[in-house]
């Protein structure tokens, strides 16, 4: 009894006590022990005492079946049996279930003599079955036993790993508890897809059809007589495959080919019956890229290439699970020309010359022959001489009849149409030329009416075949020109539209490009008007029939009469009977005539025996003279009517630059260095020194101007000098608010001077007069942009504002 009286040997009696009552094995308590180790320990009822009589046994194994002869399943009776050896015949066992550490226990049978019992698993997982066996003296040893028990046992039909093909059946049955309810569910990606295969039921199979390709998990969800598990099966549904190679063919059967439909097929190897190809193509680490098709199933598609050189084909692969792998494949895309490097000329001739027939074939190499176009070309003398020979698709060869003569080079262009592209080749050859001579340029009339035509020939002898003719036609030494006709006819009918001397020039040309020229005179006559031109002032003028051309006048062909008449025919005489001299002379003081109004007609008698009629009208008063710088009228005027149709003035530019060197210089007489150019002061300027006028002593009047401190600069360029001039020396001058009341007066005549007078604020212009008669709207001057015989009126102020009109005779 006194083991008991110490406390801490009273307690730890107790708790020993214990642990036997609960727990009837030592053993279960130690660590360390793996699930596959047998655990060994021996306890005897009386700590001091020793069995006198050996029992030696071992229990080497455990079996643990379901009902189905399979592992244990979740609520399903499952029978466990010991497998022992040695001398076992009076062991008892005692069987006991432990999971995560003793977290979960329970007693599946007390101490018995029976080495097997039943058990319904109430858990899944991993479980350990420990075995306590007692011998007949008490001695307890513990073996440990690990077991797995399932909520059910998942299979796939095929294994558990499979091969993708869309829309594949996969079937799947559990082996449960009986009664047990089966959900089935499969998820990939950690759940970020999933789905329920079957609800729950007491169905152990179902059919599943994946959605993809990939690694699942699938899922059975079992409750069994109120317990409730999972098992889990991972499945992988391969697809593997790989993109091995690309074909890129022509429509020829060859390399791709620049703007031809090409064939693209690929080659797959492995599990590819389901991915899906999407085809680009770049060039130049994607400075030109596109894309040839979008996602398909098809391995093969069309491509027409639209640029040449080399090419990645980049082929993005995409399974069933949306994996993508690309693949690139270097492709050289092709132009259609190539190796355009000669020419091939042949003749019959050992000789070749202008006349003999020379075959063209050009030598390159085309892939596709469609829509290919051939442009030949000769040239000589760089290019001052050109040609096209021929042109047109499909013309691969030609014969040219060749035109030329000397040193010509022939040209082909090679022009793929479909692709734009154009390859170039040239080649030399030396053309003798043909012999010719020109003889003699020639024209049916000398003298002819507006719209009348003329017949010119061109008449040349030897090899004309070749000869190229140009006529020309200029009037007034080149003021008025134009090419009448050009080509191989060495004939020409030609009018002239208006009145005046005409050149015609024929330049005739040979094969070898070198000119030969002649001309002849065409004169263009039409009584147009009669014109009275003062010889000394107010008080006589010249009268003539103006018929364009002097060539008419002189012809003898022409009978002119003369005849002057009050306006009122209350007076009138003959100043010349019929006569082939287009002359006369009206002088009123010496036919005793008071001022006023005269008319002066001519009357023409023409080769065709009819008769016209026209007349002048003139403004006769005894008092006043033109004696601006000294420089009579006739001079004047004669000295101007001399150049109104030879380009002398005429067209010349305006030039703004208010200086003698800028300003005086009209076409017909350039600067030193070719210059030309005038303002309007400087036209009148011009003229007058051109009749002996002193210009510098308008030069020195500084008067009568509006600007500020006199006329300014300028000169006798300055129109306000010119106007201050004249009124300072008393010359015979009218002033009018308007042109048209200048008109109406009469008193104008050709060569007067005009000063369009402003009030400073507006600029002032100068020039002549230039009618036939005092109403006749005419005025020569010089405005922008060139000189010219027009209206009259101020360029500068058009509408008449704040200026006036002054005459100056």
């Amino acid at each position: 009894m006194h083991f008991f009286r110490s406390k801490a040997v009273r307690v730890a009696f107790f708790f020993f006590y214990f642990c036997l009552a609960v727990t009837p094995c030592f053993g279960l308590s130690e660590a360390g022990l793996s699930p596959s180790q047998i655990e060994d320990s021996t306890r005897a009822d009386d700590l001091s005492a020793t069995s006198p009589v050996s029992e030696d046994y071992s229990v080497d194994g455990l079996s643990a079946k379901a009902s189905d002869g399979g592992s244990p399943l979740l609520g399903d009776r499952c029978s466990l049996g010991l497998t022992a050896s040695g001398n076992s015949g009076s062991v008892r066992y005692k069987f006991v279930w432990e999971q995560g550490g003793w977290s979960r226990w329970g007693t599946i049978r007390q101490l018995g003599s029976e080495a097997s019992c039943d058990w319904v698993p109430e858990v899944a997982g991993d479980v350990n079955i420990l075995v306590d066996a007692v011998d007949s003296a008490g001695n307890v040893r513990t073996w440990r036993f690990p077991v797995r028990v399932d909520a059910c046992r998942l299979s796939v039909s095929g294994g558990d790993t499979l091969e993708w093909s869309g829309g594949m059946k996969v079937n799947i049955s559990a082996a449960a508890a009986p009664g047990a309810k089966i959900k089935f569910l499969w998820e990939r990606g950690s759940w970020s897809k999933w789905g329920v295969i079957q609800a729950a039921s007491e169905s152990a199979a179902c059919t599943w059809t994946p959605p993809s390709s990939g690694s699942y998990t699938l899922y059975a969800d079992v409750t069994v007589g109120g317990l409730t598990s999972t098992s889990r099966l991972p499945v992988r549904i391969s697809e593997d495959y790989s993109v091995d190679g690309l074909s890129a063919k022509a429509s020829d059967g060859g390399s791709p080919l620049l703007g031809d439909r090409c064939s693209l097929g690929l080659t797959a190897s492995g599990n590819s019956g389901s991915v899906r190809y999407k085809f680009v193509w770049e060039q130049g680490g994607w400075s030109r890229w596109g894309t040839i098709r979008q996602l398909g199933s098809e391995a093969s598609c069309d491509w027409v290439p639209e640029v040449a050189g080399d090419v990645n084909i980049l082929v993005d692969a995409v399974d069933s699970a949306g994996n993508v792998r690309t693949w690139r494949f270097p492709v050289r895309v092709e132009r259609n020309l190539s190796n355009f490097t000669s020419i091939d000329l042949k003749s019959d001739s050992s000789n070749l010359c202008v006349g003999d027939t020379l075959s063209i074939t050009p030598r390159i190499t085309i892939r596709k022959n469609n829509q290919i176009s051939y442009k030949y070309v000769w040239m000589r003398n760089n290019w001052a001489e050109w040609g096209v020979i021929d042109s047109g698709r499909g013309k691969s060869s030609i014969d040219w009849r060749v035109d030329k003569s000397g040193a010509v080079t022939v040209f082909v262009d090679v022009i793929d149409e479909a692709n734009d592209q154009t390859m170039t080749s040239k080649t030399e050859c030396s053309i003798g030329s043909e012999k010719w001579n020109y003889e003699s340029l020639s024209s049916s009339a000398t003298l002819v009416r507006p719209n009348e035509s003329a017949e010119i020939d061109a008449r040349c002898s030897g090899d004309t075949n070749y000869l190229q003719y140009k006529f020309v036609w200029n009037k007034n030494n080149w003021a008025d020109w134009g090419v009448a006709q050009q080509g191989t006819s060495s004939h020409l009918q030609w009018a002239p539209k208006d009145a005046g001397d005409y050149e015609l020039i024929c330049d005739v040309s040979g094969s070898d490009g070198v000119v030969q020229t002649k001309r002849t005179i065409i004169s263009c006559w039409d009584f147009s008007r009669i014109t009275a031109i003062s010889t000394d002032g107010n008080n006589s003028w010249g009268v003539r029939a103006d018929l364009g051309t002097l060539a008419a006048e002189k012809s003898g062909q022409f009978q002119f009469k003369f005849v002057w008449a009050k306006s009122d025919w209350s007076k009138w005489g003959v100043l010349k009977e019929f006569s082939n001299v287009n002359d006369a002379y009206f002088n009123p003081s010496a036919l005793g005539l008071q001022d006023g109004y005269y008319d002066l007609y001519c009357d023409v008698l023409l080769p065709d025996g009819t008769l016209q009629s026209k007349s002048t009208q003139i403004y006769y008063s005894p008092f006043g003279s033109s004696t601006v710088l000294g420089v009579s009228r006739i001079g004047l005027v004669t000295w101007l009517t001399s150049h109104q149709f030879d380009g002398y003035y005429l067209g010349t530019r305006y030039s703004g630059g208010f200086s003698y060197d800028s300003c005086l210089y009209p076409k017909g007489a350039p600067r030193w260095d070719g210059y030309t150019g005038m303002n309007c002061t400087g036209f009148v300027a011009h003229a007058y020194a051109a009749v002996g006028g002193d210009v510098n002593r308008i030069a020195q009047n500084n008067n009568h101007s509006p600007w500020a401190g006199g006329p300014g600069g300028g000169g006798y360029i300055n129109a306000w000098r010119w106007y201050g001039y004249a009124r300072d020396l008393g010359c015979k001058m009218y002033e009018f608010r308007t042109v048209q009341d200048m008109l109406n007066s009469g008193y104008a005549q050709k060569g007067d001077i005009i000063f369009f007078k402003t009030d400073g604020s507006i600029d002032c212009h100068i020039g002549f007069f230039w009618g036939d008669n005092p109403r006749d709207n005419k005025m020569w001057h010089q405005i922008l942009p060139g000189n010219l015989i027009g209206p009259c009126f101020n360029n500068a102020n058009k509408g008449e504002v704040r200026q006036s009109v002054v005459l100056i005779k």
